[in-house]
């Protein structure tokens, strides 16, 4: 049996062409944290897995969306115009 039976490819490429432009290191971080929880997890520790999985995951969006209006309403609201930050990074 291969591997490639559980596959599929068209939902694997609209999987990755849904995901943001980003850089390396989030695709890793993304790979690895989902290889961890999904799989070694699942499989080594399954009652808490089918538990706790659901929650980790909507605590993670909700950090997500609350970081993302937290960082909008103290970077992109003062001075009427948002603040400027001049750093190596973004220029």
């Amino acid at each position: 049996m291969s591997i490639w039976r559980y596959i599929n490819i068209p939902v694997f490429f609209a999987g990755l062409g849904a995901m943001p432009p980003a850089s390396g290191i989030n695709y890793i971080s993304w790979v690895l944290w989902g290889f961890i929880f999904n799989y070694v997890i699942r499989r080594f520790h399954f009652r808490w897995w089918m538990r706790y999985n659901y929650i980790l995951s909507a605590a993670l969006d909700a950090g997500l969306a609350f970081s993302t209006i937290l960082v909008f309403l103290a970077l992109g609201l003062p001075k009427a115009g948002g603040i400027e930050l001049n750093w190596w990074g973004n220029t």
